[in-house]
């Protein structure tokens, strides 16, 4: 597995986004320095075209709030991609919370070669996207308001933790919502994965993907619905049980990895 963070700085005496990741216990540092930067009520992008590596970036402000980075580099080309940005802005200065994602690593790729590369091609791996950019003119960042509609969230379920050195995004959108006395949800895309909490104040997440099983448990939380009757957890902070490579099966404790992690959730209710 391979961690890759980004920051940014606003335009000024220091500019880039700089992509830092590891492969193999190395490390590498890959530096987008745009020269073309555009913001707009919807959206902030740029373009690295006379400075090299070349590049690109594009963050959407509202919806989703999906956020890209792609640059060219002597490693090979390297695509970031997330949804569920943290985003915040002050003045003219957009600034990027540390957010999970994934990126999509090609080597042996070299300026010239088609950017437009496929799943075939390239390595995936978890995500951090962090930093800021700096815009002309004041920027705005829309309030997200979660669907009124039973339809899937934009976001979904997620828990960000860290077994060994490497951090993990166990992930799930929920697709059967039940919202009486308790309220729980339940998905299986991207990976199968189930949450529940009520009144209590303890909040129970299981997800299973191509890194094994991972459970998820917090007390003493205070839920409250918000106005239209959905639920969004943010940033909860809890118990973590890893079972690294094991998808079925029975899971015993003491093969667990434990530690702690984060929980993010959006939850429309029907």
């Amino acid at each position: 597995m391979m961690m890759l963070a980004l920051a940014g700085c606003a335009p000024g005496a220091s500019t880039g986004l700089t992509v830092t990741y590891e492969v193999d216990g190395a490390e590498r540092i890959v530096t987008l320095d745009p020269d073309q930067i555009t913001c707009d009520d919807g959206s902030a992008h740029g373009l690295a075209i006379s400075n090299d590596p070349q590049g690109r970036f594009s963050i959407g402000l509202d919806g989703p709030r999906r956020g890209s980075v792609g640059v060219g580099s002597d490693d090979g080309l390297v695509l970031f991609e997330a949804t569920g940005l943290d985003l915040s802005a002050s003045g003219t200065v957009l600034t990027v919370g540390a957010s999970e994602g994934e990126v999509s690593l090609v080597e042996g790729w070299a300026p010239g070669d088609d950017v437009n590369a496929s799943a075939d091609d390239a390595e995936q791996y978890s995500a951090v996207l962090s930093g800021s950019i700096s815009c002309d003119d004041p920027v705005t960042v829309p309030t997200p308001e979660p669907e009124s509609s039973g339809s899937t969230p934009p976001v979904g379920v997620s828990v960000r933790f860290t077994a060994g050195d490497t951090v993990h995004l166990a992930a799930f959108v929920p697709g059967d919502v039940s919202c009486d006395a308790r309220v729980s949800a339940t998905g299986v895309e991207p990976n199968p994965g189930t949450i529940s909490f009520d009144s209590s104040g303890r909040v129970q997440m299981t997800v299973t993907d191509e890194a094994g099983t991972t459970e998820f448990r917090a007390d003493g939380v205070e839920v409250a619905a918000e106005s239209d009757g959905s639920y969004w957890l943010r940033d909860l902070e809890g118990d973590v049980k890893f079972w690294e490579g094991q998808t079925g099966g029975t899971l015993s404790p003491d093969d667990a990895e434990t530690g702690t992690g984060t929980l993010s959730a959006l939850i429309v209710c029907p």
